[in-house]
Order: C-alpha cells, then sequence, then structure tokens
C-alpha cells in the first residue's frame, strides 16, 4: 500500500505470477476484494462493508506506506530509462547504456489506462530507416527530423517540440499520425477529439502519453497556451469533485502530435515549439490501400520499436559527453537528438542544419500568420530604421494593410496604440529571426525603434533561425534628438 506523488492511494499485488498496480478506489480493485472475499467467505461482502475496507486501505497506504512516483508509459529510474509494455503480465523494457532488456517483475513504476494498448514485444536487429517507406515524406530534412523525433519521444521530462505534419487533401496527414503513435504509445483512442475547454485538455494530456490530434484546423489561444505548458512541463489543475475544494495537480510534459491543411499553430509561442512538415498529395496511380499498409507495417513493428530501443541505449552513452556550443531552441531535445543522429549515422550537425531550416520555416509561417507581424517587414522594405511613438506606428501600418491585403478589421489587428505594443511583443522574436529588432527608446517606453540588423536582406529574409551570436549589444539607443538617432541607425557615424 502506498501514495503516488500526487496523494492517491494505490495497491502493488501479486496476481496470476506478476505484480499490479491499482488504485485502491477502481474499479478493478474492488472487484478483486470482492472477488477474494466470496472465495474465503462464499458469500458477496455488502457495499458498506466493501466502502469500510478501501477506506481502511487508504488509511494505511497514506499514513504507513511510502510515497512512489507512477508515470505514463515512460519513466526514469536508477539511471535507466523504463518504458511499461501496457501487456497483461505488466512487463516493461529497460533501456540502458549497456543496451535493452525486457523486465517481467519491475518495481511499481506505472499507472494504466483502460484506453492504453499492449506494445509488440520488441525484436532487436531492426533498422529505423524502414519507417520512411511507410511515410509520405519525401524532403530529406524533413524524413530526419521525423527519425529523431520519433525516437526522442521516448526520452521521459524533457521539452520536445509538437510535430505538425500538414498538407492538402489526400496527403496521408492521417496514417502517418497513427503509424507513430502505434511505436510511441499504442492505444485504443490514437487520436482523441480535440477538447474543448482545459479541464478537459488537462484530463486528456494526463492519461496520454502521447496526444494525436488530427485534422485540426485552427486552435484559440488560450488552448495553444495550454499546448505550450504541455510542451515545457507547467502545472494543471482542475477541481476534484465539485463539491469540495480539493485540487488535482497535474505535472507532465507529453509527446504531442498536430496535423491539419493548413498549419493548425498560428500563435507564435506554439509555432516556436514546432516541427513543421510538409506533406504532398499523393497522386492516384501511387496511392496505397491503408489495410495493405498497416498490415505490412504490423509485420516490421517489433522491429522497429526495438530499433528505437537499440537507438535510445547507444544515445544514451554520449548524451552526458555533448556540449553543444549554439543552443537552439528546445535545448534539451537537441542535445538528444544530435546524439541520436550521431548512433543513427546521421550525423549530429546534419540533425542541427536541418533543424534550424525548420525554425526558419517556423518564423515565416508565425509572421504570414499574424497580421502586424506581416504588416512591420512590408512597412519596413526599404528602410534600415524607424522611430516614433506607437500611436505613429499603427497609422503607417493601417496605411500598408491595404496594398498588402491586411484585413484590419478582423479582431487579431491592433485598434489602438496599447493593443499593437502587445501585438508586437507577440512577433518580437520572429521579427529578429526575420531580420529586424524592436524595442523602445532608452529612458522613453513611448518611442518604438525597429531597425535591421547588420547583414540582413532587404527582403526581411531571415537567412537562419536566429539562434545565432550574431545579435547587437543592447536593444536600445542613446537617447538623442531625432536626426541624431537616424544618422547614427543610416551610417553617418561622424555626424552622429
Amino acid at each position: 500500500l502506498f501514495t503516488d506523488q500526487r496523494g492517491t492511494a494505490y495497491v502493488c499485488l501479486e496476481r496470476s505470477g506478476h505484480f499490479e498496480t491499482w488504485p485502491i478506489f477502481s474499479r478493478a480493485f474492488r472487484s478483486w476484494l470482492a472477488y477474494k472475499f466470496f472465495q474465503r467467505f462464499d458469500k458477496a461482502p455488502s457495499s458498506g462493508v466493501l466502502a469500510d475496507a478501501l477506506n481502511v486501505f487508504e488509511g494505511f497506504a497514506r499514513y504507513q506506506g511510502d510515497v512512489v512516483a507512477l508515470h505514463n508509459r515512460v519513466a526514469w529510474l536508477d539511471g535507466s530509462l523504463w518504458y511499461d509494455l501496457a501487456d497483461e503480465d505488466w512487463r516493461t523494457v529497460r533501456i540502458g547504456v549497456d543496451g535493452w532488456e525486457i523486465v517481467s517483475d519491475p518495481p511499481p513504476l506505472f499507472r494504466r489506462y483502460s484506453h492504453q494498448r499492449a506494445q509488440f514485444v520488441p525484436e532487436p536487429g531492426g533498422d529505423l530507416s524502414v519507417l520512411l517507406s511507410f511515410l509520405n515524406v519525401f524532403s530529406s530534412e524533413e524524413q530526419l527530423l521525423v527519425l529523431i523525433w520519433t525516437v526522442a519521444a521516448l526520452v521521459p521530462d524533457i521539452p520536445r517540440p509538437v510535430l505538425v505534419p500538414w498538407g492538402p487533401q489526400g496527403s496521408a496527414k492521417s496514417v502517418m499520425a497513427r503509424l507513430l503513435r502505434r511505436l510511441i504509445d499504442p492505444s485504443s483512442v490514437p487520436m482523441p477529439r480535440f477538447p474543448r475547454g482545459d479541464a478537459e485538455f488537462a484530463q486528456t494530456l494526463d492519461h496520454h502519453f502521447a496526444v494525436f490530434f488530427d485534422n485540426v484546423s485552427t486552435i484559440q489561444p488560450h488552448v495553444s497556451d495550454s499546448v505550450c505548458r504541455a510542451v515545457t512541463g507547467d502545472g494543471f489543475t482542475k477541481r476534484k469533485l465539485y463539491s469540495d475544494d480539493d485540487d488535482i495537480i497535474y505535472e507532465f510534459r507529453r509527446v504531442i502530435l498536430l496535423n491539419g491543411i493548413n498549419v493548425p499553430a498560428q500563435q507564435p509561442d506554439l509555432l516556436d515549439r514546432c516541427v513543421l512538415i510538409r506533406l504532398e498529395m499523393i497522386p492516384d496511380d501511387q496511392r496505397r490501400e491503408e489495410r495493405e499498409i498497416e498490415a505490412e507495417f504490423e509485420a516490421i513493428r517489433p522491429q522497429l520499436v526495438g530499433a528505437i530501443f537499440t537507438a535510445l541505449a547507444a544515445a544514451m552513452r554520449i548524451e552526458p559527453t555533448l556540449r553543444l556550443t549554439a543552443r537552439p531552441r528546445m535545448a534539451d531535445w537537441a542535445r538528444w537528438g544530435y546524439a541520436i543522429a550521431e548512433v543513427l549515422g546521421l550525423g549530429g550537425e546534419t540533425f542541427l542544419n536541418a533543424y534550424r531550416s525548420n525554425r526558419i520555416a517556423q518564423n515565416e509561417e508565425a509572421l504570414q500568420s499574424h497580421p502586424v507581424g506581416q504588416a512591420v517587414v512590408a512597412f519596413m522594405s526599404g528602410r534600415d530604421c524607424w522611430i516614433g511613438r506607437p500611436s505613429e506606428l499603427l497609422d503607417e501600418l493601417n496605411k500598408i494593410a491595404e496594398p498588402e491585403r491586411i484585413d484590419i478589421t478582423q479582431k487579431d489587428w491592433p485598434k489602438s496604440a496599447t493593443w499593437l505594443s502587445r501585438r508586437l511583443n507577440e512577433v518580437e522574436t520572429n521579427l529578429r529571426a526575420a531580420g529586424f529588432t524592436v524595442s523602445r527608446r532608452q529612458n522613453d517606453d513611448r518611442q518604438i525603434v525597429i531597425r535591421r540588423l547588420e547583414g540582413s536582406a532587404d527582403s526581411g529574409d531571415s537567412g537562419d533561425s536566429g539562434e545565432t551570436d550574431a545579435t547587437p549589444a543592447s536593444d536600445t539607443i542613446p537617447q538623442a534628438s531625432e536626426i541624431h538617432a537616424r544618422a547614427l541607425w543610416e551610417g553617418d557615424k561622424s555626424d552622429a
């Protein structure tokens, strides 16, 4: 008898030659207890007797038992990575620097949910690159990123980017999602309905280690924020019962996939945490039946799962020794990705270059989907510097919106100078990656300074992900007159 890190009472008991872990108030344990009572006394226990027994067990678990952290599908313990096969024998796979093995009597590590399905028993000797033959991904950089993302998905407790396959109807987005889900976290509900509220979203994330959402068109800003929190590991809370004040606190980091005809992630903060995979429509003469694809995939799934575990074991040997000189966004995932790319023979630097290229695509998508970001880039075309008040900048952006076909009646377009400043904050990082800095004038935060970074193209092409050391020493300019400032940033240094 013990409690988990959330204070929920559990029992670990021997059954059919192996150990199982159940919540004390679960239907499974209640049924088992009634069955044992009937075996002993040849009669059914009353509901009151059962309730009293469960309450006593909870008391022993809470006041005499240990606190044991329970996880969903994957966990760290004693320097090893453990993967729950979720089979009837409650076996796990222990992955360490010495390789991987199936463990029949693991310590209590995992909580189970009814939707979970057993993973195929892994087999050694598989080739992970065979996975690509089932996916409609043809860019070599994106193929590499999909392989790395799939293997690194099983590394517990690190922030990892959201995988976003997107493309037209008939590009096999759903097939890709279902197959990857079977490798990472098999489920009878491989792609649950997109939650409507924060409480439902938190519960979905809690019950699924890998959360894949299919055919997502748009994501509301508050849900986009929740997805970001699920990536970074921030907590969620919800009321335990409407009749009391107890809260359930969820803390986890999840593997998330979103697919859609267009990129469903539009908020810059979420896009910054994504890997975008562009899929093309499959010609009719090259299309295969899904049942044929799935039959072939199921036949080699044990080898693919084994190949993932083998790659993780090898990556665990070199990951602690890596020291990346440039740390891109999602730095922990990038370090693991570098190690995995090395052991797969793909090259760590090749992976980092592919990730940087993908971040350029993220940035372009963020600016295209953000009306203020799009307008600022157009406004700064042919300019090296602009200085003025937010109200003046809003007037300028309103003027340029019409020729750029930006709808200023949409709700995301700022209607006041205050809201313009907030919208600029949302895309400040993306504008920097596109070659522009947005700052407030020193000692006068009522004036905005937009300037082009040295060496950036006039077109606003980012040229890189923005994760370089070539950033200016300050985001502010010296307090000076308007002419003085313009001379400084327009190149007339002697005049300045």
